[in-house]
């Protein structure tokens, strides 16, 4: 991140270390889908436990982060810019926190034909975001290289939509009842939509890419 914080070494570590955090808990929440669907309800909340845990920390190093921003005007042509990217981005945390939560509160029963298909949508939901975290690495450190990442996103967006589509397709065709139909597609749904938020982020980010290399 030498490029754009060439005179704030403690910003470029912050920044770092909440980029490092989301991505961690991307692979807890691949595991906690895997464990929810196998049955192993004690590792899953165990994961559960730790993302909301850095959850917390994602908030207070993004307030950090403002507040030394702010009080040192630090980066001004890109200050807003910058905020902007990380509240954003913290909303894709938000969304794997809460997916958790719901999981735990209303405990659907997820058929076990469907336990590779979830497992699958819940990989490619986070290959969408950590995709996201390297092009915020990028956009921070090789403004050329962002595109590149920005075209992942959007690849893995789609092949999200794709198993999303596909698994709903799937559960209506069954022989569940209609409240159980509705009941998965509403996790289907909470999955899915982590990686639209990437995506939004992503379409952020391109503009913001754009501004800088003007």
């Amino acid at each position: 991140m030498a490029e754009l914080f060439k005179r704030t070494k403690n910003l470029k570590l912050s920044i770092g270390r909440f980029l490092d955090i989301i991505s961690d808990s991307g692979i807890l929440f691949t595991k906690a889908i895997e464990e929810y669907c196998s049955g192993d309800f004690e590792k899953f909340l165990e994961r559960k436990k730790l993302i909301s845990e850095n959850e917390r920390q994602v908030d207070e190093i993004r307030l950090s982060i403002e507040k030394e921003m702010y009080i040192n005007t630090l980066i001004p042509d890109s200050r807003g810019d910058v905020l902007a990217i990380l509240e954003n981005t913290d909303d894709v945390m938000d969304e794997m926190k809460n997916t958790l939560i719901h999981l735990d509160m209303e405990r659907p029963a997820i058929p076990i034909d469907y336990n590779a298909d979830f497992t699958e949508l819940s990989k490619s939901t986070i290959d969408t975001s950590e995709a996201l975290i390297l092009a915020i690495r990028a956009f921070f450190s090789e403004i050329y290289s962002v595109d590149n990442y920005i075209h992942k996103v959007h690849l893995y967006e789609s092949e999200t939509d794709h198993f999303s589509d596909s698994l709903v397709r799937k559960i209506f065709a069954s022989e569940l009842t209609l409240a159980g139909k509705q009941h998965l597609r509403y996790f289907v749904e909470k999955i899915e939509n982590i990686s639209d938020l990437a995506e939004s982020v992503v379409d952020r980010i391109s503009i913001y890419t754009i501004k800088r290399m003007l």
